[in-house]
Formats: C-alpha cells, structure tokens, sequence
C-alpha cells in the first residue's frame, strides 16, 4: 500500500456539491420567483373582482331597464318613473348595491315618443364609491305593439 492512497474523508477542493455562496444565490432567484408569482396574483385578484362588480352592475342595469319597460307598458309616464322608479326587487336582490335612473322624453308625439333612459348603479369597494352609468333608447310606440 502506498502512503496517502487513503483519501482524507471530509471536504476536498473539487468535490461534487454546492458551496455556500451558490446556495444564497439560488434561494436570491427563487425569492425573486416567488414575489413576482404573488405580485401577479394579487393583480389577478384586483381585476377578478372588478370584473365581478361590473357584471352586477350589468345584471343591476338590465333588470331595471325591464322594470322600466314593463312600468311603462302598464301606463306610467316618464316623470312618475323618475320621481318613483320600480326598483324595490333590485334593492332586495343586490344588496350593497344602489340603482337609480333619469327618464326623459327624447321627441315624438305621445303615445309614440322616445324615451332615454339612463341606469346609474352605485356600490362601494375598499371604502370608495364607484358607479357605472348605462343608457338605452326605448321607443314606446313599440312596447304599445
């Protein structure tokens, strides 16, 4: 046997493994990693939830458009839909949200008039109001068909 054939166990320059500096280093990449990773779903969430409160508002706007109709078929006028919208249903089904509208008379003889009608839904999010504001022309000579 020849002297200092017997490697010395414990650590030797060049053998396999990691050293300290590239193990800081790859946990550095990995830190970075996940902080972009939570920075994207925080956004994603912010976003998620806005989409949410304008598809209520959506859903908000057309159920009261067809409130409007129908109260316009049974014979209100614009003003009395204006002073007393028919927007007790909303109310109970959306709470946290607030609707109101502006009817108007936009030309046409009675009976065969124009109406504009414009939908503002109303809620609040982290402590600020937001709204969405929805319009539509009905011709009542057509809801009279």
């Amino acid at each position: 046997m020849r002297r200092g054939s017997r490697a010395r166990r414990g650590f030797q320059a060049g053998s396999p493994g990691f050293s300290l500096l590239e193990v800081v280093a790859a946990l550095g990449i990995l830190t970075l990693g996940i902080a972009a990773a939570l920075s994207l779903f925080t956004g994603a969430t912010a976003a998620h939830k806005r989409a949410i409160d304008r598809v209520h508002a959506t859903a908000i706007s057309e159920q009261a458009f067809a409130d409007v109709e129908s109260a316009l078929l049974a014979g209100s006028t614009a003003e009395e839909l204006e002073k007393d919208p028919p927007f007790g249903a909303i109310k109970r089904n959306w709470p946290g949200y607030d609707v109101s509208a502006i009817v108007c008379n936009v030309g046409g003889p009675a009976g065969k008039d124009q109406l504009l009608m414009e939908v503002h839904v109303r809620w609040k999010r982290h402590g600020q109001e937001r709204e969405q504001v929805f319009r539509q022309v009905v011709l009542r000579d057509h809801l009279l068909e």
